[in-house]
Order: C-alpha cells, then structure tokens, then sequence
C-alpha cells in the first residue's frame, strides 16, 4: 500500500521554485497543480492506499484512465535525460525512443504517480522545464480536477445543510481563497454544529485546507504533534522534538495549505506565571501569519473572553502584535431554526416516519426537560441525535416499527421527555419522610434498640409505598 508523503510534495514544491525557470514557474502557476498534489497525499492516506484510489479514479474517467497513454498519443519518440548533460545545463540530444504500449497496468500507474509527487527531476526540452509526467500522461491533471470537484461535492452531500453550515463554508471560502491572505477569528457557540461544518469542509477540500485541532496540554511537543497529524507526517515517542519542529515549519511553509484551527483558545497559554510569553501564539504569528499563509481560527466565546483576559491581567502582555494582524473576531450564533433542526433529522433518521420527525423537531426546539430527564445542556441538534439512536435501537430490539410511543420514550431519555404525573412530587416526600422515619434513631421502638416486644415482624412495619 503505497502512501504519498506531504514533506516530499513540500520538497518538491521548494525545489520547483528554486529553479528559476520560467516553465518551472508556468506550472507551479497552473490554478490547481498544487492542490491536486496534496489531494493525492490526503487520498493515499485513506484505506487502501493510492492503489484504491487510483482504481476508483479509472473507473470515474473511463474515456481516459481505462487506456492510459494513448496510442494516437505515444506513438512517437521522447527524450531520455542524460544527467551529465542535465548537470551542465545542456539539453540533451534527442534519442530514438520506442513506441510505449498503448495499455498501462494499474501498478505502473501507481509507480508514475509516485514520481509526479515526489521527484525532484524534470526533462529539458530547449529552453524549458516539463516534467516527464505531464508528457506521458497528458489530460491527467484536468481530469483529476474533475474528480476532486465530484469528491467535494459528495463529501457535502454526508451532513445536513443547515443555515450555520452554510455561514461557515462561506466565511471559511473567503479566508482560504482571498488575496493577499486575511486571518480570521470566529467565535461560535457550542453544539450548534461549528465543528462538523469546519470537518466537513476539510474533508471537501483537502487539497486546499487541512484541521489542526489545538491540544489543551502546555507541551511544545503536542502543539507540533497537531500540525505533524493533520499532515499526514510519520512520528514516534522517539522523533526529538527539535526535529519534529523543523519537519513542520518547512512542510507548512511549502506546501501552502489552508490551516484551520480548532479550539484555537488552547494557543493562549494554560498554565504561567507573570513572565510567561505566549509561546504557541508567538509561533503561529511567525510561521503562518507572518509569511502570508491563509489561517482561520475556531473558539467558543466563554474560551476565547475568559482565557485571553486571565492571561492579559496576570502578565500585562501586549496582545497587539497578534490581535493587530486579524480583523475583529466574527461572532456566528444562528441559533438552529426549526428547517436546519429537520433537516438533521432527515439527514440522521430518513427511514423515520414524518410525523416521528416532527415530534423530534418540536421537542429539540422546546427542549422540554421532563420530571425523569437527563436535563443535559445539549442543543436541539443533540437531542436529536440522542434521541434517534434510542428510538432506532429500541425498534430493532422490539422488532416493531418507529412510532410516536418509541419517539415519546427516545425524547425522555435524551432529556426532553414527557413529564411524570404531577402527584409524583409528594409521592417522593412521602417515602423519603418514611424512609428517613425507618432508619433514625430512638430509645424506644427505633431499629437500634430492636423492634418492642410483641411487635409483628418488621416487614410489616414498613410504612406504605416504600417498597412500592
């Protein structure tokens, strides 16, 4: 199972740059040349490796990757590089070359991709720069583009559009794609879905962005380690931290992705004193901000005023060099409406019937707390969600359909149930009083002292409905 390293792209990236020529620059200006690059990183990391990608990329573009190269196309000579002349920068004589095989098995197809990522070589041509890639397999990056156009679009497709979704896809468009780069800070609530919207565009796009979730411990390490995750970089509890820094910084300088973060109140430190500087924040300004890579940022409100004004009032730190290279945080609160509520529901739960839908809609918008619910603070999305699970798990387990009793039981358990009887309150004052009465106690009668003599048996002493 063949997996493409994001270091070796970032390598070759550099490398392509260095070189100084004009058609080394003419590709590396080519729209999505550097996308589709890391989006093949990004697919040789899923199951399967680039082996079952490149298989389900043929069968996605049969008029091309089915009977690649074309035999209209290769029945002709290439040039073969000559390193000695390469090194004098001579191009080299033209070699007669055999006609190439107009069929190409899927592991030579592999073996090419590999190169195209990873190598850092090219053939001459005159004056100019091709990569022999590009000359073999010529429409590839075109259609390659089509795929990843599909591939957001399905990626999309797995969560529900609701009206938040769609405020941060577009605020996220906008910090990835504008020019020169804006940094952006967005406070959202908790549990009205900011994370799955950020994943779910990560996962459409994942030659363009990738999810650096911030992690709450003080270790320098971890703070790399995010980086190192989200890119797809091979580490062990024996990679020096030093080294893992280095590894980092060039990849993210390089490879030029989008770096959205998660939990970004983390970065402020979580553990200091009155001389402590803001170590991750310091970083993140250096490495990112500074050298005019898109960023986006994710916090809670609650984090982001509480965290940040701690640290100000202890140490007295001038925040200006890092609030003053980002505009004023964007606030996104739209609270759920009852459209992005059902369509959740329907996203979850399409098997349910409509009238079980809208009991879990109407009851995540009331969020009514009965007398025996879990009252736990989730948003209407997760009542939802708790909800569903039970009423799909009880109905399997009854062997019975979804109905609104099922509905009434999966609500009550996921804290927005039907109340109980209104008598229930006295009845429980009625047996703690009783209980409380059983177990003081006494001088006379009570259980320390035994039961008086000619008493029946204490079973029959208890008072009704304790052991109801």
């Amino acid at each position: 199972m063949t997996k493409l390293s994001l270091e070796r792209i970032a390598a070759k990236l550099h490398w392509l740059r260095s070189l100084g020529d004009p058609e080394a620059d003419r590709q590396l200006a080519m729209p999505r040349y550097r996308e589709a690059l890391c989006f093949l990183q990004f697919a040789s990391h899923q199951p399967g490796g680039l082996e079952n990608f490149l298989d389900d990329f043929r069968n996605a573009c049969p008029e091309r990757c089915q009977h690649l190269p074309r035999k209209e196309v290769w029945n002709r000579s290439h040039l073969v590089v000559d390193m000695s002349s390469e090194c004098k920068n001579e191009p080299p004589p033209p070699r007669e070359a055999k006609p190439i095989k107009e069929f190409i098995h899927l592991d030579d197809l592999v073996q090419w991709v590999e190169i195209w990522c990873h190598e850092q070589n090219a053939d001459y041509i005159g004056d100019c720069c091709f990569e022999r890639f590009g000359r073999r397999f010529p429409g590839f990056l075109d259609h390659l583009c089509r795929f990843m156009d599909k591939h957001a679009h399905a990626e999309l497709a797995q969560t529900a559009d609701t009206s938040l979704r769609r405020k941060v896809l577009f605020e996220l468009s906008f910090a990835g794609k504008s020019d020169p780069p804006v940094a952006m800070v967005f406070v959202a609530d908790t549990r009205h879905g900011k994370t799955v919207a950020v994943e779910t565009y990560c996962r459409a796009w994942p030659g363009q962005a990738r999810l650096v979730t911030v992690p709450e411990s003080n270790h320098e390490r971890d703070f790399y380690a995010a980086y190192a995750d989200a890119f797809g970089m091979g580490y062990t509890p024996a990679t020096p931290t030093a080294q893992l820094k280095d590894r980092v910084q060039f990849t993210l300088r390089n490879a030029g992705l989008f770096l959205i973060h998660d939990e970004a109140h983390f970065l402020v430190p979580t553990h200091y004193h009155k001389g402590t500087p803001p170590q991750r924040l310091n970083w993140v300004r250096a490495q990112i901000i500074d050298r005019h890579l898109p960023c986006a940022f994710f916090c809670t409100p609650q984090s982001q005023d509480e965290t940040l004004s701690r640290y100000v009032a202890r140490t007295h730190h001038n925040m200006e060099q890092w609030l003053g290279r980002m505009p004023s945080p964007l606030l996104i609160s739209d609270k759920p409406t009852y459209e992005d509520l059902m369509a959740v529901a329907r996203h979850l739960f399409g098997d349910f019937p409509q009238v079980v839908l809208d009991e879990l809609c109407d009851a995540a918008t009331e969020k009514k707390h009965g007398d025996h619910a879990r009252v736990n603070g989730e948003s209407g999305f997760k009542i939802i969600e708790f909800a569903g699970a039970r009423i799909k798990f009880l109905a399997k387990e009854r062997g019975c359909k979804v109905t609104l009793d099922l509905a009434r039981e999966g609500l009550d358990f996921a804290g927005a149930g039907i109340k109980a009887p209104a008598d229930s309150e006295a009845l429980r004052s009625s047996r703690a009083e009783s209980a409380s009465a059983l177990v003081s106690p006494g001088r006379r009668g009570g259980i320390a002292n035994g039961p008086p003599k000619g008493a029946p048996p204490a079973r029959e002493m208890i008072p009704a409905g304790i052991g109801a």
